[in-house]
């Protein structure tokens, strides 16, 4: 697939977006360097639109920010991206898979209430909150799963 230049431009913004609001804008670009064997001046160069975006860096930084916003240049419609550790496994635990979710929700409502009283809600608070939100989502289809029936025995 060939990308237009308003499509490459898109996603060079969105990849500068997911940097800048980092805590550590250095340290991100750092990471993403050494994911692929870059200078860190090479990855400014990228992010600034100065060379062209192509899928290598756009997965390294995918990888490394983790952006949501990102991810779904990389996801066909209607499917989504999971990191490893998040891939489901149900168990036959009920305690296990109920815990889970009341973990879940409560990770995410205190990453909320957080949220409203800070006022405003930077892009990193919210790219929080979306993850937190995911977990939520995927500890539900887990329960989800016990309850009929679709299960991995615990060992």
């Amino acid at each position: 697939m060939v990308l237009g230049d308003s499509e490459r431009d898109e996603i060079t913004n969105e990849a500068n977006a997911a940097v800048k609001h980092r805590c550590l804008k250095s340290e991100v670009v750092k990471q993403i360097a050494d994911r692929m064997s870059l200078s860190e001046a090479t990855i400014y160069d990228y992010l600034s639109g100065r060379i062209k975006m192509n899928l290598r860096l756009l997965k390294a930084v995918v990888a490394v920010t983790e952006d949501p916003f990102l991810m779904k240049y990389l996801e066909p419609e209607g499917m989504s991206l999971v990191t490893k550790e998040a891939v489901f496994c149900p168990t036959d635990n009920w305690d296990k898979e109920s815990f889970d979710v009341v973990s879940a929700i409560s990770t995410l409502r205190e990453k909320a209430q957080e949220l409203m009283t800070n006022g405003k809600p930077t892009k990193n608070a919210q790219l929080e909150l979306l993850v937190s939100f995911k977990e939520c989502r995927r500890e539900l289809d887990e329960l989800e799963a016990l309850i009929l029936g679709r299960v991995n025995k615990e060992r």
